[in-house]
C-alpha cells in the first residue's frame, strides 16, 4: 500500500512540475525614425492555477540611420492589463533602448482560478511632448487550469507528503525484500 502511494505521488509530482513551453512570436518593426528592429512576444499557451507565469516583450533595436540625424536611443513604455489575474508590475513600464540594443519588458502572472481571461498588451514609443506612438497592441486570451480542482502548488505539497508517507510505509517492504535477497 505504501509503495503504491509512493509511486502515485511521484507521478503526480512529475506531471505537475513539467514546464509548459512558452509560445514566442517575432514581429519586425520600422518606426520610420532611422530605427528598425523586432519584437519577440512570449506568452504562455495556458496558465496553471497557483503557479507563476511570465508574459514578455523583447525589443531588439537595429539602427538604420547613417547620417546620425535621429535619436541615438528610444524611450519606450509598455503596459499589460488583464482582469482576474495578479500582474506584477502594475501600470506602465518605462525604459530606454539604445542602438543595437535589446530591452525586455516582463510581467509576472499568477491566478488561483480555473477560467479564461482576456486582456491587452501595448507597447508605445514616448515622443516627449507629442502623443505616444503605438508600436504594438495585442489582445491576449489566457486560459487557467486546475489539477483535480486544486491549485498546482497545493497538489505538489500533497505529492511531497504522499512521497514521505509512502516512503515510510514502504520501509518494512524494502527491509523484507532485502532479507529475502540476502537469504538466497
Amino acid at each position: 500500500m505504501g509503495f503504491i502511494l509512493f509511486i502515485l505521488s511521484l507521478i503526480v509530482l512529475l506531471i505537475t512540475t513539467i514546464q509548459i513551453p512558452t509560445k514566442k512570436t517575432i514581429i519586425p518593426f520600422d518606426l520610420g525614425l532611422g530605427r528598425k528592429g523586432s519584437l519577440t512576444i512570449a506568452i504562455p499557451p495556458r496558465l496553471r492555477a497557483g503557479d507563476p507565469a511570465n508574459v514578455s516583450i523583447l525589443v531588439s533595436s537595429t539602427p538604420d540611420d547613417v547620417d546620425g540625424a535621429y535619436p541615438k536611443s528610444l524611450d519606450l513604455f509598455s503596459r499589460f492589463e488583464i482582469g482576474g489575474i495578479e500582474v506584477e508590475p502594475k501600470g506602465e513600464i518605462h525604459a530606454t533602448v539604445h542602438p543595437d540594443g535589446t530591452l525586455l519588458f516582463n510581467w509576472r502572472l499568477r491566478t488561483t482560478q480555473n477560467a479564461t481571461f482576456t486582456g491587452n498588451l501595448w507597447l508605445f514609443l514616448d515622443q516627449g511632448d507629442e502623443d505616444p506612438m503605438l508600436v504594438y497592441a495585442r489582445e491576449v486570451i489566457l486560459e487557467s487550469h486546475r489539477f483535480l480542482d486544486l491549485t498546482y502548488d497545493l497538489v505538489r505539497v500533497a505529492g511531497v507528503f504522499g512521497l514521505l508517507i509512502g516512503g515510510l510505509l514502504s520501509i518494512s517492504l524494502i527491509q523484507h525484500l532485502l532479507k529475502q535477497l540476502t537469504a538466497k
